[in-house]
């Protein structure tokens, strides 16, 4: 089960937060805004669908809607955030016809769409937030259509109780040197073997299509030395067919498929 004093507090950081998102992040200033823009690339870079629905779980600030759109598909946004839902919805180009676009302001794992009823769903950025993640797991499955796609975003983890030691010491050294605020992170993140998680994906009925590796960093040496760092991150990037690299990698984009 859920803590919904947890979500609450997830709810308001990201309506808080909602304004000035895309702007903090997305952003080749830094290891961690690297991460943000080779996620986004490597995102619409695995969709090859054109025609069909798509439901983007945790869209955020519409940081997909415009490049969904633009692949001629109708675009379903779902966000437990309302200002989240209100910037997605404000983010759409005039290009673009509005009528194709729905907004919901929903939890991830209770979503109010009907089932089989999408050709792709997209969850970026949110399964860190789950005390639960194989809620999730079925509730994508129940709104799946069969054959249907997901891309799925985890934390690239092999052991998390060492992961968990390292993490308020990484937040309190990059507190000290640079700008970067954590007091208002007063919420708990979720952090797990990505291998059971993938067990996890095909226990439940999607086939594993490809994966790919993302926010290349060494520990610590982002915040001590960014150029540098942020010149490493990139060569890795680059370069992450090669197994050495993955090892430094922290993230992890699943491209799965409900069986039919």
């Amino acid at each position: 089960m859920e803590d919904h004093s947890n979500l609450e507090k997830i709810k308001r950081f990201h309506d808080y937060d909602a304004r000035q998102y895309k702007q903090n992040r997305y952003h080749a200033e830094s290891c961690e805004g690297l991460s943000y823009l080779t996620r986004k690339e490597l995102v619409i870079g695995s969709i090859n669908i054109e025609g069909g629905k798509v439901l983007d779980i945790g869209c955020g600030p519409g940081i997909f809607t415009n490049e969904l759109l633009n692949k001629n598909l109708c675009v379903y946004s779902s966000d437990i955030s309302a200002e989240m839902i209100n910037e997605a919805r404000n983010s759409i180009d005039e290009s673009f016809d509005k009528n194709h676009a729905f907004f919901a302001v929903t939890n991830a794992t209770d979503i109010c769409f009907v089932g089989e009823s999408m050709d792709l769903v997209l969850c970026i950025g949110v399964v860190t937030y789950l005390d639960d993640y194989t809620e999730l797991i079925d509730e994508i499955k129940r709104i799946l259509k069969s054959g249907g796609k997901l891309i799925i975003q985890i934390d690239f983890i092999k052991c998390p109780w060492i992961y968990c030691q390292f993490v308020p010491l990484y937040q309190y050294v990059k507190s000290k040197l640079t700008a970067k605020i954590y007091d208002n992170l007063n919420f708990k993140f979720s952090y797990f073997n990505y291998k059971e998680f993938l067990q996890a994906l095909e226990s439940r009925g999607f086939r594993v299509l490809k994966l790919d590796h993302f926010d290349f960093r060494i520990p610590f040496l982002d915040v001590l030395f960014p150029r540098w760092s942020l010149a490493v991150g990139r060569y890795m990037f680059s370069n992450r067919k090669y197994p050495i690299f993955k090892n430094f990698s922290y993230g992890l984009l699943i491209n799965a498929q409900k069986d039919g």
